[in-house]
Protein backbone atom coordinates (compact mmCIF):
# COMPACT_ATOMS: atom_id res chain seq x y z
CA UNK A 1 0.00 0.00 0.00
CA UNK A 2 1.67 3.41 -1.00
CA UNK A 3 1.82 5.55 2.24
CA UNK A 4 0.93 9.08 1.71
CA UNK A 5 3.70 11.68 3.35
CA UNK A 6 3.06 15.01 5.28
CA UNK A 7 3.06 17.18 2.32
CA UNK A 8 1.44 15.10 -0.36
CA UNK A 9 -1.74 14.69 2.52
CA UNK A 10 -1.91 18.61 2.38
CA UNK A 11 -1.81 18.96 -1.32
CA UNK A 12 -4.59 16.44 -1.36
CA UNK A 13 -7.07 18.06 0.87
CA UNK A 14 -6.55 21.75 -1.25
CA UNK A 15 -9.15 23.38 -2.89
CA UNK A 16 -7.33 22.52 -5.92
CA UNK A 17 -6.95 18.74 -6.21
CA UNK A 18 -10.55 18.35 -4.41
CA UNK A 19 -11.38 20.48 -7.72
CA UNK A 20 -9.20 18.08 -10.20
CA UNK A 21 -10.42 14.43 -8.61
CA UNK A 22 -14.01 14.96 -7.77
CA UNK A 23 -15.74 17.55 -9.94
CA UNK A 24 -16.21 16.68 -13.47
CA UNK A 25 -14.21 13.73 -14.12
CA UNK A 26 -12.39 13.33 -17.00
CA UNK A 27 -9.87 15.85 -19.59
CA UNK A 28 -8.65 19.22 -17.67
CA UNK A 29 -5.93 21.53 -18.34
CA UNK A 30 -3.90 22.63 -15.36
CA UNK A 31 -2.97 26.27 -15.84
CA UNK A 32 -0.38 28.21 -13.77
CA UNK A 33 1.79 25.80 -12.68
CA UNK A 34 5.57 25.64 -12.81
CA UNK A 35 8.12 23.66 -11.31
CA UNK A 36 7.55 21.23 -8.03
CA UNK A 37 3.93 22.58 -8.42
CA UNK A 38 3.19 20.66 -11.49
CA UNK A 39 4.66 17.33 -9.98
CA UNK A 40 3.41 17.81 -6.45
CA UNK A 41 -0.60 17.69 -8.19
CA UNK A 42 0.60 14.70 -10.15
CA UNK A 43 2.22 12.57 -7.09
CA UNK A 44 -1.15 13.71 -5.55
CA UNK A 45 -3.08 12.27 -8.14
CA UNK A 46 -1.14 9.19 -8.57
CA UNK A 47 -1.64 8.53 -4.61
CA UNK A 48 -5.27 9.15 -4.75
CA UNK A 49 -6.22 7.11 -8.03
CA UNK A 50 -3.72 3.98 -7.70
CA UNK A 51 -3.77 3.06 -11.17
CA UNK A 52 -1.41 3.31 -13.99
CA UNK A 53 0.00 7.52 -14.35
CA UNK A 54 1.73 8.21 -17.40
CA UNK A 55 3.57 11.63 -17.56
CA UNK A 56 4.82 12.52 -20.78
CA UNK A 57 7.53 15.33 -20.75
CA UNK A 58 9.84 17.13 -23.15
CA UNK A 59 13.38 15.54 -23.15
CA UNK A 60 15.41 13.22 -20.96
CA UNK A 61 16.81 16.57 -18.75
CA UNK A 62 12.71 17.38 -18.00
CA UNK A 63 12.86 13.66 -16.83
CA UNK A 64 15.48 13.88 -13.92
CA UNK A 65 13.70 16.57 -12.74
CA UNK A 66 10.63 15.44 -12.57
CA UNK A 67 12.12 12.38 -10.83
CA UNK A 68 13.80 14.19 -8.74
CA UNK A 69 10.29 16.14 -7.31
CA UNK A 70 7.77 12.86 -7.98
CA UNK A 71 10.66 10.44 -5.49
CA UNK A 72 10.16 13.46 -2.91
CA UNK A 73 6.33 13.24 -2.38
CA UNK A 74 6.40 9.30 -3.56
CA UNK A 75 9.63 8.13 -1.95
CA UNK A 76 8.38 4.48 -1.63
CA UNK A 77 7.29 4.35 -5.19
CA UNK A 78 9.12 3.06 -7.95
CA UNK A 79 9.47 5.24 -10.89
CA UNK A 80 10.20 3.74 -14.19
CA UNK A 81 11.39 6.10 -17.27
CA UNK A 82 10.84 4.76 -20.90
CA UNK A 83 13.05 6.57 -23.77
CA UNK A 84 12.75 5.61 -27.37
CA UNK A 85 13.99 2.57 -28.77
CA UNK A 86 15.89 2.08 -31.83
CA UNK A 87 16.76 -1.43 -32.73
CA UNK A 88 19.66 -0.66 -34.87
CA UNK A 89 21.49 -0.32 -31.88
CA UNK A 90 20.46 -2.84 -29.75
CA UNK A 91 22.66 -6.04 -30.18
CA UNK A 92 22.46 -9.08 -28.42
CA UNK A 93 25.04 -8.25 -25.54
CA UNK A 94 23.62 -8.01 -21.77
CA UNK A 95 23.43 -3.94 -21.95
CA UNK A 96 20.78 -4.14 -24.78
CA UNK A 97 19.18 -7.20 -23.53
CA UNK A 98 18.03 -5.00 -20.10
CA UNK A 99 17.36 -2.30 -21.59
CA UNK A 100 14.80 -3.84 -24.07
CA UNK A 101 13.84 -6.42 -21.10
CA UNK A 102 12.84 -3.06 -18.58
CA UNK A 103 10.93 -1.62 -22.15
CA UNK A 104 9.28 -4.46 -21.65
CA UNK A 105 8.41 -5.04 -18.26
CA UNK A 106 7.50 -1.10 -18.27
CA UNK A 107 4.75 -1.79 -21.51
CA UNK A 108 3.42 -4.63 -20.05
CA UNK A 109 2.42 -3.68 -16.35
CA UNK A 110 0.48 -0.43 -17.92
CA UNK A 111 -1.20 -2.57 -20.40
CA UNK A 112 -2.24 -5.02 -17.27
CA UNK A 113 -3.15 -1.76 -15.28
CA UNK A 114 -1.06 -2.42 -12.08
CA UNK A 115 -0.51 0.73 -10.16
CA UNK A 116 2.70 2.18 -11.69
CA UNK A 117 4.16 5.26 -12.55
CA UNK A 118 6.58 5.66 -15.97
CA UNK A 119 7.90 8.89 -17.32
CA UNK A 120 7.95 9.02 -21.05
CA UNK A 121 10.10 11.59 -23.24
CA UNK A 122 8.56 13.42 -26.35
CA UNK A 123 10.12 11.24 -28.46
CA UNK A 124 9.33 8.23 -27.14
CA UNK A 125 5.74 8.57 -26.89
CA UNK A 126 5.66 9.84 -30.82
CA UNK A 127 6.95 6.04 -32.02
CA UNK A 128 4.76 3.62 -33.02
CA UNK A 129 4.77 0.51 -31.04
CA UNK A 130 3.60 -3.12 -31.60
CA UNK A 131 0.52 -4.07 -30.86
CA UNK A 132 -0.54 -4.47 -27.14
CA UNK A 133 -0.93 -8.05 -27.44
CA UNK A 134 2.61 -8.54 -28.58
CA UNK A 135 3.81 -8.45 -24.80
CA UNK A 136 1.65 -10.82 -23.64
CA UNK A 137 3.25 -13.44 -25.78
CA UNK A 138 5.15 -16.27 -25.02
CA UNK A 139 5.46 -19.85 -23.83
CA UNK A 140 4.58 -21.81 -20.95
CA UNK A 141 6.29 -24.37 -19.09
CA UNK A 142 4.36 -26.50 -16.38
CA UNK A 143 5.16 -28.33 -13.86
CA UNK A 144 4.35 -32.18 -15.21
CA UNK A 145 4.44 -31.20 -19.02
CA UNK A 146 6.12 -34.11 -21.72
CA UNK A 147 9.10 -31.55 -23.63
CA UNK A 148 12.28 -32.48 -24.13
CA UNK A 149 15.07 -30.03 -22.49
CA UNK A 150 16.39 -29.62 -26.06
CA UNK A 151 13.54 -27.74 -27.43
CA UNK A 152 12.49 -25.87 -24.78
CA UNK A 153 16.21 -24.20 -24.72
CA UNK A 154 15.45 -23.80 -28.42
CA UNK A 155 12.28 -22.07 -27.68
CA UNK A 156 14.51 -19.65 -25.62
CA UNK A 157 16.89 -18.84 -27.58
CA UNK A 158 14.21 -18.13 -30.63
CA UNK A 159 12.03 -15.75 -28.18
CA UNK A 160 15.11 -13.75 -27.84
CA UNK A 161 16.55 -14.85 -24.43
CA UNK A 162 20.78 -14.85 -23.81
CA UNK A 163 22.61 -17.82 -22.91
CA UNK A 164 24.47 -16.93 -19.58
CA UNK A 165 26.93 -18.93 -16.98
CA UNK A 166 24.62 -17.74 -14.25
CA UNK A 167 20.98 -15.98 -14.07
CA UNK A 168 21.07 -12.43 -12.89
CA UNK A 169 18.90 -10.06 -15.46
CA UNK A 170 15.80 -10.63 -16.98
CA UNK A 171 16.12 -11.73 -20.88
CA UNK A 172 18.65 -14.52 -19.75
CA UNK A 173 18.61 -18.14 -19.50
CA UNK A 174 21.17 -20.52 -18.41
CA UNK A 175 21.77 -24.50 -18.64
CA UNK A 176 23.18 -27.01 -15.90
CA UNK A 177 22.45 -30.32 -15.51
CA UNK A 178 19.06 -31.13 -15.73
CA UNK A 179 18.16 -27.75 -14.99
CA UNK A 180 17.22 -24.44 -16.86
CA UNK A 181 17.15 -21.17 -14.92
CA UNK A 182 15.08 -18.18 -16.78
CA UNK A 183 14.35 -14.82 -15.56
CA UNK A 184 11.04 -14.04 -17.66
CA UNK A 185 11.01 -10.63 -18.75
CA UNK A 186 7.18 -10.28 -16.96
CA UNK A 187 8.93 -11.50 -13.61
CA UNK A 188 10.27 -9.96 -10.60
CA UNK A 189 12.14 -13.03 -9.90
CA UNK A 190 13.92 -16.05 -12.03
CA UNK A 191 12.96 -19.48 -11.80
CA UNK A 192 14.63 -22.50 -11.98
CA UNK A 193 12.93 -25.39 -13.93
CA UNK A 194 14.29 -29.14 -13.51
CA UNK A 195 13.74 -32.20 -15.67
CA UNK A 196 13.56 -35.66 -15.51
CA UNK A 197 13.72 -37.55 -18.23
CA UNK A 198 11.72 -35.74 -20.76
CA UNK A 199 9.22 -34.51 -18.25
CA UNK A 200 9.30 -30.72 -16.04
CA UNK A 201 9.53 -32.67 -12.45
CA UNK A 202 9.50 -29.15 -11.44
CA UNK A 203 9.54 -25.29 -11.35
CA UNK A 204 10.58 -22.89 -8.48
CA UNK A 205 11.32 -19.27 -8.31
CA UNK A 206 14.42 -18.42 -6.76
CA UNK A 207 16.95 -15.49 -5.82
CA UNK A 208 19.11 -14.47 -8.44
CA UNK A 209 21.52 -13.06 -5.89
CA UNK A 210 21.72 -16.17 -3.52
CA UNK A 211 20.73 -18.72 -6.02
CA UNK A 212 18.72 -19.92 -3.21
CA UNK A 213 14.91 -21.48 -4.00
CA UNK A 214 11.84 -19.28 -2.58
CA UNK A 215 8.94 -21.42 -3.43
CA UNK A 216 7.02 -23.92 -5.59
CA UNK A 217 4.95 -22.95 -8.96
CA UNK A 218 3.09 -25.01 -10.95
CA UNK A 219 4.34 -23.11 -14.28
CA UNK A 220 6.32 -20.40 -15.55
CA UNK A 221 4.98 -17.55 -18.38
CA UNK A 222 8.02 -16.63 -20.83
CA UNK A 223 7.30 -13.69 -22.74
CA UNK A 224 9.18 -13.23 -26.25
CA UNK A 225 11.89 -10.51 -26.35
CA UNK A 226 12.42 -10.32 -29.82
CA UNK A 227 10.05 -8.32 -32.23
CA UNK A 228 11.49 -9.27 -35.48
CA UNK A 229 9.25 -8.68 -38.17
CA UNK A 230 6.16 -7.47 -36.44
CA UNK A 231 4.76 -3.96 -37.63
CA UNK A 232 4.49 -1.15 -35.61
CA UNK A 233 0.75 0.47 -36.06
CA UNK A 234 0.05 1.07 -32.40
CA UNK A 235 0.53 4.40 -30.17
CA UNK A 236 1.27 4.46 -26.24
CA UNK A 237 -2.27 5.43 -25.67
CA UNK A 238 -3.43 1.91 -27.01
CA UNK A 239 -1.45 -0.16 -24.42
CA UNK A 240 -3.58 2.19 -21.45
CA UNK A 241 -6.62 0.46 -19.84
CA UNK A 242 -9.41 2.87 -19.00
CA UNK A 243 -8.52 3.28 -15.52
CA UNK A 244 -5.52 4.64 -16.51
CA UNK A 245 -4.57 8.65 -15.88
CA UNK A 246 -2.30 10.57 -18.87
CA UNK A 247 -0.24 13.88 -18.03
CA UNK A 248 1.33 15.76 -21.10
CA UNK A 249 3.83 18.02 -19.03
CA UNK A 250 3.98 21.25 -21.10
CA UNK A 251 1.98 20.05 -24.32
CA UNK A 252 3.23 22.96 -26.66
CA UNK A 253 6.40 21.87 -25.97
CA UNK A 254 6.03 18.16 -26.74
CA UNK A 255 3.86 19.32 -29.87
CA UNK A 256 7.18 21.33 -30.96
CA UNK A 257 9.47 18.17 -30.27
CA UNK A 258 7.62 16.04 -32.21
CA UNK A 259 7.15 18.69 -35.31
CA UNK A 260 10.56 19.02 -35.15
CA UNK A 261 11.67 15.39 -35.35
CA UNK A 262 9.57 15.03 -38.47
CA UNK A 263 11.15 18.01 -39.85
CA UNK A 264 14.35 17.27 -38.95
CA UNK A 265 14.55 13.63 -40.80
CA UNK A 266 14.99 12.37 -37.32
CA UNK A 267 12.00 10.23 -37.68
CA UNK A 268 10.21 8.71 -40.45
CA UNK A 269 6.50 8.09 -40.91
CA UNK A 270 7.18 4.09 -40.72
CA UNK A 271 8.38 4.83 -37.11
CA UNK A 272 6.81 7.27 -35.71
CA UNK A 273 3.08 9.17 -35.40
CA UNK A 274 2.74 12.82 -36.82
CA UNK A 275 1.39 15.29 -34.11
CA UNK A 276 -2.49 15.44 -35.64
CA UNK A 277 -2.47 11.36 -34.87
CA UNK A 278 -1.05 11.90 -31.56
CA UNK A 279 -3.14 14.70 -30.52
CA UNK A 280 -6.27 12.85 -31.66
CA UNK A 281 -4.97 9.64 -30.11
CA UNK A 282 -4.67 11.25 -26.77
CA UNK A 283 -8.25 12.79 -26.68
CA UNK A 284 -9.49 9.39 -26.93
CA UNK A 285 -8.11 8.41 -23.52
CA UNK A 286 -10.38 8.75 -21.08
CA UNK A 287 -8.89 10.55 -18.08
CA UNK A 288 -6.42 13.40 -19.33
CA UNK A 289 -4.71 16.10 -18.08
CA UNK A 290 -2.26 19.08 -19.45
CA UNK A 291 0.19 20.75 -16.45
CA UNK A 292 0.79 24.39 -17.83
CA UNK A 293 2.69 27.32 -16.72
CA UNK A 294 1.06 29.49 -19.64
CA UNK A 295 -2.02 28.80 -21.19
CA UNK A 296 -1.26 26.81 -24.39
CA UNK A 297 -4.40 26.06 -27.32
CA UNK A 298 -2.94 22.76 -27.94
CA UNK A 299 -5.57 21.26 -26.18
CA UNK A 300 -7.61 24.69 -25.53
CA UNK A 301 -11.09 22.45 -25.97
CA UNK A 302 -10.55 20.84 -22.48
CA UNK A 303 -12.06 21.73 -19.19
CA UNK A 304 -9.67 24.61 -17.79
CA UNK A 305 -8.44 24.83 -13.88
CA UNK A 306 -6.70 27.70 -13.17
CA UNK A 307 -4.30 26.86 -10.75
CA UNK A 308 -3.05 29.52 -8.11
CA UNK A 309 0.12 29.10 -7.51
CA UNK A 310 3.50 31.14 -6.21
CA UNK A 311 6.97 30.46 -5.92
CA UNK A 312 9.08 31.73 -2.27
CA UNK A 313 11.57 34.10 -2.07
CA UNK A 314 14.72 32.56 -1.32
CA UNK A 315 16.44 33.44 2.23
CA UNK A 316 20.30 33.01 1.32
CA UNK A 317 20.92 32.74 5.34
CA UNK A 318 19.58 35.24 6.87
CA UNK A 319 17.68 33.78 9.74
CA UNK A 320 16.08 36.49 11.23
CA UNK A 321 14.53 37.86 8.29
CA UNK A 322 12.99 33.70 8.15
CA UNK A 323 12.11 34.04 11.47
CA UNK A 324 9.94 37.63 11.23
CA UNK A 325 8.25 36.01 7.96
CA UNK A 326 7.48 32.93 9.89
CA UNK A 327 5.80 35.23 12.74
CA UNK A 328 4.26 37.13 9.76
CA UNK A 329 2.60 34.10 8.40
CA UNK A 330 1.58 32.73 11.37
CA UNK A 331 -0.52 36.25 12.23
CA UNK A 332 -2.31 35.62 8.88
CA UNK A 333 -3.83 32.24 9.97
CA UNK A 334 -1.17 30.38 7.20
CA UNK A 335 0.82 27.63 8.96
CA UNK A 336 3.95 27.56 7.50
CA UNK A 337 5.38 23.89 6.88
CA UNK A 338 9.32 24.18 6.43
CA UNK A 339 10.83 20.71 4.78
CA UNK A 340 14.34 19.59 5.88
CA UNK A 341 16.95 17.14 4.46
CA UNK A 342 16.58 14.58 7.64
CA UNK A 343 14.80 14.63 11.35
CA UNK A 344 17.88 16.20 13.17
CA UNK A 345 18.17 18.82 10.84
CA UNK A 346 14.32 19.48 11.14
CA UNK A 347 14.09 19.62 14.92
CA UNK A 348 17.53 21.61 14.65
CA UNK A 349 15.79 24.01 12.32
CA UNK A 350 12.80 24.29 14.94
CA UNK A 351 14.86 24.76 17.73
CA UNK A 352 16.72 27.56 16.26
CA UNK A 353 13.65 29.37 15.24
CA UNK A 354 12.23 28.92 18.81
CA UNK A 355 14.73 30.84 20.50
CA UNK A 356 14.17 33.16 17.97
CA UNK A 357 10.69 33.53 19.55
CA UNK A 358 8.65 31.56 16.52
CA UNK A 359 6.11 29.06 17.84
CA UNK A 360 7.61 25.75 16.29
CA UNK A 361 7.55 22.20 16.32
CA UNK A 362 8.61 18.81 14.45
CA UNK A 363 5.89 17.04 12.70
CA UNK A 364 6.42 13.55 12.74
CA UNK A 365 5.19 11.12 9.73
CA UNK A 366 1.75 10.27 8.88
CA UNK A 367 0.77 12.16 12.58
CA UNK A 368 -1.93 14.78 12.97
CA UNK A 369 -0.94 17.65 11.58
CA UNK A 370 -0.40 20.56 14.69
CA UNK A 371 -2.61 23.58 14.31
CA UNK A 372 -0.30 25.94 16.09
CA UNK A 373 3.16 27.07 15.31
CA UNK A 374 5.18 27.14 12.16
CA UNK A 375 6.05 22.91 11.18
CA UNK A 376 8.99 21.50 10.25
CA UNK A 377 9.40 18.16 8.53
CA UNK A 378 11.69 15.93 6.93
CA UNK A 379 12.05 15.59 3.24
CA UNK A 380 13.61 15.95 -0.07
CA UNK A 381 11.48 18.58 -1.48
CA UNK A 382 13.32 21.28 -3.49
CA UNK A 383 11.86 24.16 -3.99
CA UNK A 384 8.53 25.50 -1.82
CA UNK A 385 5.22 27.46 -2.71
CA UNK A 386 2.24 28.58 -1.50
CA UNK A 387 -1.03 27.80 -2.91
CA UNK A 388 -3.35 30.62 -2.59
CA UNK A 389 -6.27 30.58 -0.48
CA UNK A 390 -4.91 27.36 1.90
CA UNK A 391 -4.24 27.93 5.25
CA UNK A 392 -0.78 26.85 4.73
CA UNK A 393 2.69 26.87 2.33
CA UNK A 394 5.50 24.80 2.32
CA UNK A 395 9.28 26.19 2.58
CA UNK A 396 12.22 24.00 1.96
CA UNK A 397 16.24 23.86 2.88
CA UNK A 398 16.78 25.12 -0.23
CA UNK A 399 14.93 27.77 -0.02
CA UNK A 400 16.62 28.86 3.57
CA UNK A 401 20.08 28.14 2.36
CA UNK A 402 20.20 28.20 -0.89
CA UNK A 403 21.70 24.18 -0.92
CA UNK A 404 19.58 20.93 -0.52
CA UNK A 405 20.95 18.12 1.54
CA UNK A 406 22.29 15.33 -1.09
CA UNK A 407 22.55 11.86 0.25
CA UNK A 408 26.36 10.97 0.11
CA UNK A 409 27.25 8.18 -1.94
CA UNK A 410 29.04 6.02 0.28
CA UNK A 411 31.27 3.25 -1.47
CA UNK A 412 31.85 -0.82 -0.44
CA UNK A 413 35.03 -1.43 1.62
CA UNK A 414 37.19 -4.24 0.83
CA UNK A 415 36.75 -7.70 3.48
CA UNK A 416 33.14 -7.49 3.77
CA UNK A 417 31.39 -10.52 4.32
CA UNK A 418 30.41 -12.38 1.33
CA UNK A 419 26.24 -12.33 1.18
CA UNK A 420 25.97 -13.23 -2.69
CA UNK A 421 28.55 -15.99 -4.56
CA UNK A 422 28.01 -13.13 -7.30
CA UNK A 423 30.08 -11.06 -5.51
CA UNK A 424 33.08 -13.03 -5.94
CA UNK A 425 34.12 -14.33 -9.12
CA UNK A 426 37.18 -16.87 -10.44
CA UNK A 427 40.22 -16.71 -9.34
CA UNK A 428 39.07 -14.00 -6.08
CA UNK A 429 41.24 -15.41 -2.75
CA UNK A 430 38.51 -15.80 0.06
CA UNK A 431 38.90 -16.65 3.42
CA UNK A 432 36.49 -19.63 5.08
CA UNK A 433 36.01 -19.36 8.93
CA UNK A 434 37.54 -22.82 9.55
CA UNK A 435 39.72 -24.10 6.50
CA UNK A 436 41.51 -20.34 6.25
CA UNK A 437 42.79 -18.92 2.98
CA UNK A 438 41.36 -20.69 -0.54
CA UNK A 439 41.04 -19.69 -4.16
CA UNK A 440 37.42 -19.59 -5.87
CA UNK A 441 37.20 -21.62 -8.71
CA UNK A 442 33.59 -21.47 -9.47
CA UNK A 443 30.28 -23.60 -9.43
CA UNK A 444 28.95 -26.73 -9.89
CA UNK A 445 26.24 -28.69 -9.55
CA UNK A 446 26.46 -32.08 -7.96
CA UNK A 447 23.77 -34.90 -7.79
CA UNK A 448 23.67 -35.80 -4.26
CA UNK A 449 20.49 -38.04 -3.13
CA UNK A 450 18.90 -37.49 -6.18
CA UNK A 451 18.86 -33.98 -5.77
CA UNK A 452 20.73 -31.15 -7.93
CA UNK A 453 22.67 -28.48 -5.55
CA UNK A 454 24.85 -25.82 -6.12
CA UNK A 455 27.91 -25.81 -4.40
CA UNK A 456 31.16 -22.95 -4.75
CA UNK A 457 34.20 -24.73 -5.44
CA UNK A 458 37.40 -23.45 -3.55
CA UNK A 459 40.69 -24.85 -3.82
CA UNK A 460 43.42 -24.97 -1.07
CA UNK A 461 47.18 -26.20 -1.12
CA UNK A 462 47.80 -29.49 -2.08
CA UNK A 463 45.19 -29.73 -5.06
CA UNK A 464 42.63 -29.86 -2.15
CA UNK A 465 39.37 -29.07 -2.87
CA UNK A 466 36.39 -27.95 -1.02
CA UNK A 467 33.07 -27.46 -1.96
CA UNK A 468 30.81 -25.16 0.15
CA UNK A 469 26.49 -25.23 -0.34
CA UNK A 470 25.67 -21.63 -1.76
CA UNK A 471 23.30 -21.35 1.18
CA UNK A 472 26.59 -21.35 3.44
CA UNK A 473 28.02 -18.62 1.69
CA UNK A 474 28.62 -16.39 4.47
CA UNK A 475 31.15 -18.25 6.22
CA UNK A 476 33.79 -16.67 3.49
CA UNK A 477 35.18 -13.80 3.46
CA UNK A 478 36.85 -11.64 0.66
CA UNK A 479 40.82 -11.85 1.08
CA UNK A 480 42.09 -8.08 2.12
CA UNK A 481 46.06 -7.54 1.45
CA UNK A 482 48.24 -5.38 -0.70
CA UNK A 483 47.86 -4.36 -4.00
CA UNK A 484 49.65 -7.24 -6.05
CA UNK A 485 50.59 -9.64 -3.26
CA UNK A 486 49.47 -13.04 -3.42
CA UNK A 487 48.99 -15.15 -0.40
CA UNK A 488 49.84 -18.60 0.47
CA UNK A 489 47.15 -20.81 0.09
CA UNK A 490 46.23 -22.56 3.81
CA UNK A 491 46.24 -26.47 3.75
CA UNK A 492 43.09 -27.94 5.01
CA UNK A 493 43.33 -30.59 7.45
CA UNK A 494 46.73 -28.66 8.58
CA UNK A 495 47.35 -27.00 11.91
CA UNK A 496 48.89 -23.44 9.91
CA UNK A 497 45.51 -21.48 10.32
CA UNK A 498 44.97 -22.58 13.60
CA UNK A 499 48.13 -21.46 14.88
CA UNK A 500 47.77 -18.02 13.05
CA UNK A 501 44.32 -17.48 14.47
CA UNK A 502 45.69 -18.08 17.75
CA UNK A 503 48.69 -15.45 17.08
CA UNK A 504 46.35 -13.19 16.08
CA UNK A 505 44.36 -13.88 19.03
CA UNK A 506 46.59 -13.38 21.24
CA UNK A 507 48.11 -10.02 19.98
CA UNK A 508 44.66 -8.64 19.99
CA UNK A 509 44.31 -9.44 24.09
CA UNK A 510 47.70 -7.54 24.47
CA UNK A 511 46.27 -4.89 22.01
CA UNK A 512 43.42 -4.64 24.54
CA UNK A 513 45.29 -4.77 28.08
CA UNK A 514 47.54 -2.05 26.78
CA UNK A 515 44.52 0.39 25.68
CA UNK A 516 42.92 -0.40 29.09
CA UNK A 517 46.37 0.92 30.73
CA UNK A 518 46.12 4.09 28.62
CA UNK A 519 42.65 4.87 29.16
CA UNK A 520 42.43 4.47 33.19
CA UNK A 521 45.37 7.47 32.98
CA UNK A 522 44.07 9.34 30.71
CA UNK A 523 41.07 9.33 33.36
CA UNK A 524 43.16 10.88 36.00
CA UNK A 525 44.49 13.45 34.24
CA UNK A 526 42.57 16.89 33.86
CA UNK A 527 40.64 18.33 31.01
CA UNK A 528 38.71 21.22 29.34
CA UNK A 529 35.30 20.69 29.35
CA UNK A 530 33.62 22.52 26.06
CA UNK A 531 30.36 24.32 26.85
CA UNK A 532 26.93 23.06 24.91
CA UNK A 533 26.04 24.02 21.24
CA UNK A 534 25.06 27.42 20.35
CA UNK A 535 23.17 28.92 17.94
CA UNK A 536 26.10 29.87 15.69
CA UNK A 537 26.96 25.65 15.56
CA UNK A 538 23.74 25.05 14.89
CA UNK A 539 23.44 27.66 11.96
CA UNK A 540 27.07 26.25 10.79
CA UNK A 541 26.01 22.21 10.70
CA UNK A 542 22.93 23.30 8.58
CA UNK A 543 24.91 24.71 6.31
CA UNK A 544 26.58 21.31 4.87
CA UNK A 545 24.91 19.97 1.97
CA UNK A 546 25.32 16.30 2.62
CA UNK A 547 22.40 14.27 4.59
CA UNK A 548 23.81 12.86 7.76
CA UNK A 549 23.91 9.06 8.03
CA UNK A 550 23.16 7.51 11.00
CA UNK A 551 26.35 6.58 11.87
CA UNK A 552 27.60 10.01 11.26
CA UNK A 553 24.98 11.48 13.06
CA UNK A 554 26.05 9.01 16.39
CA UNK A 555 29.65 9.96 16.09
CA UNK A 556 28.90 13.58 16.18
CA UNK A 557 26.40 13.24 19.24
CA UNK A 558 29.08 11.00 20.84
CA UNK A 559 32.19 13.57 20.55
CA UNK A 560 30.29 16.46 21.15
CA UNK A 561 29.77 14.75 24.56
CA UNK A 562 33.39 13.70 24.99
CA UNK A 563 33.96 17.25 24.43
CA UNK A 564 31.62 18.60 27.42
CA UNK A 565 33.45 16.19 29.91
CA UNK A 566 36.03 17.32 32.12
CA UNK A 567 38.35 15.23 31.23
CA UNK A 568 40.49 14.43 28.09
CA UNK A 569 38.81 12.79 25.22
CA UNK A 570 39.82 9.43 23.89
CA UNK A 571 38.31 8.45 20.53
CA UNK A 572 39.53 7.20 17.05
CA UNK A 573 37.21 7.94 14.30
CA UNK A 574 36.84 5.46 11.78
CA UNK A 575 35.36 5.22 7.81
CA UNK A 576 36.37 4.52 4.57
CA UNK A 577 36.70 6.70 1.88
CA UNK A 578 33.96 8.81 1.46
CA UNK A 579 31.89 8.00 4.92
CA UNK A 580 32.06 11.49 6.01
CA UNK A 581 34.72 11.51 8.80
CA UNK A 582 36.05 14.76 7.60
CA UNK A 583 32.63 16.92 8.23
CA UNK A 584 32.01 15.13 11.64
CA UNK A 585 35.91 16.57 12.79
CA UNK A 586 35.27 20.13 10.84
CA UNK A 587 31.95 20.35 13.66
CA UNK A 588 34.52 19.39 16.17
CA UNK A 589 36.53 21.81 15.50
CA UNK A 590 34.03 24.55 15.08
CA UNK A 591 32.64 23.48 18.54
CA UNK A 592 36.41 23.62 19.82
Amino acid sequence: MLKVNNILELILQSKVMQDVLHVNKGKKRLVGVSGVQKYALAAALFAFRKTPLVIVVNTRDDIRECRRDLNAFLPECEIRELYPDDMSELGADKKSLEVLSARMRILNDIHEGIASLTLVTAEAFAQKFFAAKSVNEGAFFTRGEQIEMAQAIKLLSAAGYEREDIVEAPGQFCVRGGIIDVFSLHDNLPARIEWLDDEIDSVREFSPATQRSLREMESVRVAVIKTDGKERDFCLTDYLPESAVLILDEPGRIKETVEGLHFSGQAQRETAWQWPDIQSKVLSVQELFTLEHFPSDTFALLERVDVKAKSVAPYHRQMELLAADLLGWLDKGVQPVICMGGEAKARGMAKNMAEKGVPSLYWPERMERPLKGALFISGDVFTGFELVGEDWLLLTEHDVFGVMKRRSRLHKPKGHKIRYFSEIKTGDYVVHAVHGIGRYMGSETILVSGVNRDYLVLSYAGDDKLYVPVEQVELLHKYIGADGYVPRLSKMGGSDWNRVRSRAKNAVTELAAELLRMQAERKLLPGYAFSADSVWQREFEDSFIYEETPDQLKAIEEIKADMQKPYPMDRILCGDVGYGKTEVAIRAAFKA
